[in-house]
């Protein structure tokens, strides 16, 4: 019996441990292995990876096509195909998406330094390193350019692979020799390589591993040895034959994962930021896109307030929802970049306003999921400084989203049928519960009034309970929480006197009585458990008649196709940080229903569900 007590796994992910050679190579101490061939890594790359895919012969004529590496490494093959598809891109309209996984991130400057071999590559080599991922656990999704994008799992492998959602037409197995880094070949592994292709996927490897070749058949590609490069005699190839019987996924009533042709029209109904970012996200598709909302500009709504905060949300463990809550703020950071008129980065400090808060960030302090780049602690571990944060001018950032966009003020809508569109979002704060089911998508409402005034302050970020955030000589503090079901309170003193007590607590050196003060309030749509309801709606009556008995007794699921409302999706319930939410779930949904990869693990696609509240309540029920 092995009594040996499990190593606990660090929430932030490792670093490799290198040393460079002296011809530039970059070597993994733990491994005992070079990321890329000594000879010359980069025709390396174009004869293993790219001749033996196929490519790029093999997306000409293609919409869009995915390649997936395991083993992200220096991103040598990353850049090599920018330079590829820049070169090679079928159409102005084509993507490519790729999918990465990595278990031990190299810092930028490493990868810069052994880049910059490849002087040819210098342009591409750049187009990378200016949008290198962060170092955490989690998904994150990179735009780079020309149609190209990268979603990198960061994570150990088999789980990441589990929790992936894609289908690729290409397979770069680029990791670390079999010999010297075994998990990434194990026969699980290649089981899930098989899982995640589509039928003619080929595969290109430098290794002729006997388990591997073995592992590969089994999971359902027919393997070939190739002439090798360098010193390497061969070489694999394969080909995806299709997926044996005890790959065959069951229906998840869950997530909803029914495929609908990609849409060329999209009403999205709500233009805030949520509908203001979903917009944003299918004019990059194509789409031809409306947004109908009932406030007669942008200047109104909660999406309308002079300034917004966007912080993360640290959990004190590494958790599904905890890993979804980084995923977001990562996305969201990167998005802002975008726009340097519209939105600054602020380091944000944040203190506990309970213990419950001060036992979570201790945990957060004692085992980080950011390292000294995006967080660290407060002077006396007061709390914790969030470096990097963003304040945002939503009102503006809408402006410049939608300026491209068809909008319609003014317009209230009551029934979906009167909407033309092949696919309609709902993004409409509360409204959405009465264009569905207030039993199945349940919200519920949270009013709150800020406080806001012209100032030569800036770059301030201070938040406990209330937050107070400082750019562009704006200055905005607050906000009051209280249930509100549909009207947007009225102001009130007493409500500006707790806004500037709170202040008063979190930056003592701003004067309030100097400012010339102006209010206003809004309402927030909220869940339950704090976090949206996002994907497509479920039929909630076919639900309740496919999975109600067994969800109430406990039975096992019925694996038919989940029933689901036909062309409607929602996003609502992103509560008081509809800034940090809304650019992540706006790809999110854009790449769900374009059947693209997604940018977040299986655990926080389950978390986002628009089923879960009702799936719930169908397991209370008790019988009729």
């Amino acid at each position: 019996m092995n009594d040996k007590p499990k190593q606990k796994i660090s929430r932030l992910p490792p670093r490799p441990d290198l040393e460079w050679g002296e011809d530039g190579v970059p070597r993994d101490q733990i491994n005992d292995d070079v990321y890329f061939s000594v000879s010359n890594g980069l025709e390396e790359t174009r004869e293993v990876f790219f001749r033996g895919c196929g490519l790029p012969e093999r997306w000409q004529g293609q919409g869009d096509f995915t390649i997936a590496e395991l083993g992200f490494g220096t991103g040598l093959n990353i850049v090599a195909l920018i330079k590829l598809w820049r070169e090679y891109r079928p159409s102005q309209k084509a993507k490519l998406h790729v999918v990465s996984f990595e278990g031990r991130l190299m810092h930028v400057d490493s990868a810069r330094s052994a880049l910059k071999a490849w002087s040819e590559l210098a342009e591409e080599a750049e187009i990378l390193l200016s949008n290198w991922p962060e170092r955490a656990r989690g998904v994150q999704r990179l735009d780079l350019g020309n149609g190209m994008s990268l979603i990198l799992h960061q994570d150990e492998i088999l789980p990441a692979l589990q929790n992936a959602k894609f289908e690729a037409d290409a397979w770069f197995l680029d990791g670390f020799s079999p010999a010297k880094n075994p998990a990434m070949w194990s026969s699980d592994v290649m089981m899930q390589v098989g899982r995640h292709s589509s039928e003619g996927a080929l595969i290109g490897t430098y290794t002729v591993a006997g388990h591997v070749r073995r592992s590969l058949s089994e999971a359902g590609f027919e393997v070939s040895k190739q002439p090798g490069f360098g010193k390497k005699r061969e070489r694999l190839e394969a080909i995806f034959k299709g997926k044996p019987a005890n790959l065959e996924k069951e229906a998840d009533p869950l997530l909803l994962d029914c495929q609908e042709a990609a849409p060329q029209s999209v009403a999205i109904v709500g233009a805030g930021i949520m509908g203001a970012c979903l917009a944003h996200a299918f004019k990059q598709r194509g789409c031809d896109v409306r947004v109908l909302d009932q406030a007669n500009s942008v200047e109104e709504g909660a999406s309308a307030n002079p300034l917004g905060l966007v912080a993360p949300r640290l959990d004190g463990a590494d958790t599904p929802q905890a890993r979804l809550l980084i995923d977001a703020y990562l996305a969201a950071r990167r998005f802002y970049r975008q726009f340097p008129d519209h939105a600054w980065f602020v380091d944000v400090e944040h203190f506990a306003n309970s213990e419950t808060e001060e036992q979570r960030q201790r945990r957060v302090i004692e085992d980080p999921p950011f390292d000294d780049g995006l967080l660290g602690v407060l002077l006396n571990g007061e709390g914790l400084k969030y470096k990097g944060g963003v304040a945002v001018k939503p009102a503006d950032l809408r402006k410049q989203l939608l300026s491209n966009i068809e909008v319609e003020w003014g317009v209230s809508v009551s029934d979906l049928n009167d909407i033309d569109a092949d696919l309609v979002i709902l993004a409409s704060g509360l409204g959405i519960k009465h264009l569905t089911s207030p039993e199945g998508v349940p919200l519920r409402g949270r009013g709150g009034q800020l406080e806001y005034a012209n100032t030569s302050v800036s770059a301030l970020a201070r938040s406990k309970g209330h937050y107070i955030v400082g750019a562009d000589e704006t200055l905005v503090f607050g906000a009051t929480y209280e249930d509100c079901e549909n009207d947007v309170p009225e102001l009130s003193q007493s409500a500006r006197e707790k806004n500037i007590k709170a202040v008063a607590e979190i930056a003592p050196e701003i004067n309030v009585s100097d400012l010339e003060l102006q209010s206003r309030t809004a309402v927030r749509a909220v869940t339950n458990d704090q976090l949206p309801i996002v994907g497509r709606v479920p039929d909630f009556e076919k639900y309740k008649k496919m999975y109600g008995e067994d969800l109430r007794t406990g039975r096992r699921l019925n694996t038919g196709r989940a029933p689901y409302q036909k062309g409607v999706y929602v996003a609502g319930g992103l509560g008081s940080r509809g800034l940090t939410w809304a650019p992540f779930l706006a790809q999110y949904i854009a790449a769900e229903i374009f059947d693209e990869p997604l940018p977040t693990g299986r655990g926080g696609r389950e978390l986002l569900s628009p089923a879960r509240f009702y799936m719930r309540t169908l397991k209370r029920a008790k019988k009729e």
